[in-house]
């Protein structure tokens, strides 16, 4: 909405308000009065601009354009790059809803002393079964308590299975309230029939003491007095887990275990499951966005700025961009989260302004490409510069936010205006000096007509401008303005 309503402005009340301006300055009316005439106005002379201006055209310009200069910017950028790209490989995929939680709030203070007093051993899970055939699935609950419990990702002696539970039991009990099912039983103190199955481990579940653990674990029904489990779990527990990544295995290889046993009739779930789901996506949800928002940046790019050389250095600036952005995340405590991902991808278009403007004006300069640097920091590098420190102006104030979303926004927009302005107003000029390409053909017909009117004799005596001047000769001749 934000950005409909800037277009829709844009489009109407800016450009409403741009072409008033121009017609009072064309009548020579004071714009600050707008309506009454002035005699002795006068529009402002180049002379007057200001110190900014000033500083950029007869100080930093010269001074960017010297060789060692532009060496030791295209070596800084090659330093901040390396730093950034070991950042980038250290960037953790992480996330905790705690983050989110104001920092002085009672539940982050408990969260945090429960951390540190009563730290827990790993997050607990369970493998639910449906209404399946229990009875028959002596042998597959056997392979699964044992692959479980030679598992990497769950902890020693978590496992706690009701059908290991009840099949010890069988194997040790001589009770008399169940004498005559138990003398139903085969060799392996297994039951021979469903029937028996069922009423053992109905009596196992409200009887016995070492069953009475696991009765909510167990639903059973009755149809027509007959006893059937309509659905189970039993629980176990992941151990502590250092990255995303080993939680993300951890799950995957937990419900591949019970796959290749159960098929869909089971499956493992837990509540820190659906955090570990979006963080198996997250990353791959972060590149293919970024890849396709860069991709759509190149294209608009390339179709306003329409030369492919200087399209392609606009781009290399804002990938650099979002690398030197990516690597610092990991310096400065971050994680790929939900939260960085929508702001970095948010940041695109916000990373293109500082280098797409340059690039547009260093193509409608004239002269050698120092000269033309020159001229396109003099006429376009200080409104990069004060669009930069106007965004930074509007969420500096989010800097001292205790929220979560607030100082991550601030984090990563400050490093997005950071280093939008170093590719922008350094990395950009020094690669448009040593490797920029002609400028447009119009540029001439400008510089030209230009030149004529300050009545400057010394022209450049190329094909193009001799006969533009000779059109602009005869056509003033023949009375034409």
């Amino acid at each position: 909405m934000a950005i409909m309503a800037l277009y829709v402005l844009s489009s109407t009340f800016f450009m409403a308000g741009a072409t008033f301006i121009l017609k009072v300055s064309r009548i020579c009316r004071d714009n600050s009065k707008c309506v009454l005439k002035d005699d002795k106005f006068e529009p402002t002379k180049l002379k007057n601009r200001t110190l900014q201006h000033r500083i950029m055209e007869n100080y930093y310009a010269p001074f960017l354009v010297k060789l060692p200069v532009k060496l030791l910017g295209l070596f800084l950028t090659l330093v901040v790059l390396s730093v950034s790209i070991l950042g980038v490989f250290n960037l953790k995929q992480d996330f905790n809803p705690v983050w989110f939680l104001p920092k002085d709030s009672y539940g982050r203070r408990y969260a945090s002393m429960n951390d540190i007093y009563f730290p827990h051993d790993g997050q607990s899970a369970a493998v639910y079964c449906g209404n399946m055939d229990y009875f028959n699935s002596k042998q597959k609950f056997e392979e699964l308590y044992t692959k479980l419990c030679e598992s990497e990702y769950i902890s020693n002696g978590s496992v706690d299975s009701w059908f290991k539970s009840f099949t010890d039991w069988l194997s040790r009990t001589s009770s008399t309230s169940v004498a005559a099912q138990l003398q139903r039983l085969g060799k392996d103190r297994y039951p021979y029939d469903e029937a028996t199955f069922m009423s053992l481990l109905q009596f196992y579940l409200t009887s016995d003491p070492s069953g009475l653990r696991h009765s909510q674990e167990v639903l059973i029904s009755s149809s027509h007095e007959v006893l059937q489990i309509n659905a189970s779990f039993f629980k176990f527990q992941h151990r502590i887990f250092n990255s995303s990544k080993e939680e993300i295995e951890a799950m995957d290889n937990t419900q591949s275990i019970i796959n290749s046993i159960f098929g869909g009739d089971c499956f493992a779930y837990s509540e820190v499951y659906n955090l570990y789901e979006t963080n198996r996506v997250i990353q791959t949800e972060l590149y293919r966005n970024l890849g396709i928002a860069m991709c759509c940046v190149f294209v608009v790019t390339l179709i306003l700025i329409a030369n492919f050389v200087t399209s392609l250095m606009v781009f290399s600036c804002v990938f650099l961009t979002l690398i030197n952005v990516g690597g610092f995340l990991h310096f400065m405590g971050l994680t790929i989260d939900t939260c960085t991902s929508i702001i970095l991808i948010l940041s695109v278009g916000l990373a293109v302004d500082y280098s797409e403007h340059i690039g547009v004006c260093f193509m409608r300069m004239t002269g050698t490409r120092n000269e033309r640097v020159k001229s396109t920091l003099s006429e376009m590098g200080v409104a990069v510069f004060n669009g930069g420190i106007s965004t930074f102006l509007a969420f500096i104030v989010v800097a001292f936010s205790k929220s979560y979303v607030f100082t991550t926004f601030f984090k990563v927009f400050f490093l997005i205006v950071l280093f939008g302005l170093f590719h922008g107003l350094v990395y950009l000029p020094i690669l448009l000096s040593l490797f920029g390409p002609k400028p447009y053909q119009s540029a001439y017909t400008t510089d030209v007509i230009m030149t004529y009117e300050k009545g400057d004799p010394v022209l450049e005596k190329s094909q193009t401008e001799t006969t533009l001047l000779s059109d602009i000769q005869s056509n003033a001749n023949d009375g034409i303005t």
